[in-house]
């Protein structure tokens, strides 16, 4: 049987009409929603994320933050839509190779934030306030900031920040300066390790689909990887050798200090050598998962055992 397709202006293939579903759940990036699990380290740090109510409050808290990254990701990739399909991969992206519309696509975007403002009511203005604040950065940085060197990465961190911050506000806890500092740096670390990647993968003979990279070089952001390191493991320490040593007297939060070290060790060697470009996919590394699952033992029992 013959199978429809349509074709771009440049001549590209597009999948088949019965592939849009597929082509909204692959806009959507159900994948990234991992990063929304930072909700977690504020109630984890505070030792409350063991009591049920905590637990309903955390999870909705996550589901909102996952409408409004999709939602955002939608919006982004109609803004994208010309520089995308001048890219090597993101051309394919379904906005931008025509299997997503972009009527449907800004429709179902502006539908998920929707949505995503109207769950965070059921945790109070004040977690409304904090999605509010990240819809509103995530599409300013698809229209405006990803334009300005430097700033770009900050917003791009800043989201991560936000996360953080919609778990405290989410459950509600307080949180300490040292905390906030950990995700502020380790966020920022991330970022500049996928622009380092970016910048790697830049076809010297071509110029860059988004003028911003342009700015940027592979020692420059080299340098912005080991500050950011580096600050990140000095603000965990202010953190992690201030708590409480608990019953037992043995410092296991303190000595989380050695896993991060190693995971983020091993994390600078992914990113030097350009697998930054893609955080998601890099977390399945196993050195990775392995200083993860002892950092994360060792704080469970410095916080809630002993």
């Amino acid at each position: 049987m013959r199978t429809l397709v349509s074709r771009t202006p440049g001549g590209q293939v597009l999948a088949p009409r019965d592939s849009l579903a597929r082509g909204l759940v692959i806009t959507a990036r159900p994948r990234q929603w991992i990063k929304n699990g930072l909700v977690l380290a504020a109630p984890l740090a505070a030792e409350v994320l063991h009591h049920r109510t905590v637990l309903e409050r955390v999870a909705i808290a996550f589901l909102a933050l996952c409408m409004a990254a999709s939602g955002t990701y939608f919006v982004n990739d109609v803004t994208d839509i010309d520089s995308d399909r001048t890219h090597p991969t993101k051309r394919n992206r379904p906005v931008a190779a025509g299997t997503v519309p972009v009527g449907l696509a800004l429709t179902v975007g502006i539908g998920l934030l929707v949505l995503a403002l109207g769950t965070a009511t059921a945790l109070g203005f004040a977690f409304v306030g904090v999605v509010a604040t990240y819809i509103a950065l995530t599409v300013s940085y698809s229209t405006w900031l990803k334009m300005i060197p430097v700033v770009d990465i900050a917003a791009v961190a800043s989201g991560f920040l936000l996360r953080a911050i919609a778990g405290a506000v989410a459950v509600p806890v307080a949180v300490s300066p040292a905390f906030l500092l950990v995700a502020s740096f380790g966020a920022l670390f991330v970022v500049v390790g996928k622009r380092h990647g970016d910048q790697l993968a830049l076809d010297v003979d071509a110029a860059p689909y988004r003028a911003t990279l342009a700015a940027y070089t592979p020692e420059f952001t080299s340098q912005l990887v080991a500050a950011s390191l580096t600050a990140t493991l000095v603000c965990y320490a202010m953190w992690a050798f201030n708590t409480d040593l608990g019953e037992s007297g043995v410092p296991w939060v303190a000595c989380s200090m050695l896993p991060l070290t190693v995971g983020m060790l091993r994390a600078t060697q992914l990113v030097v050598r350009g697998e930054g470009v893609d955080p998601e996919r890099m977390l399945a590394d196993p050195g990775l998962l392995i200083a993860a699952g002892v950092m994360v033992a060792m704080l469970i029992a410095g916080l809630y055992i002993w």
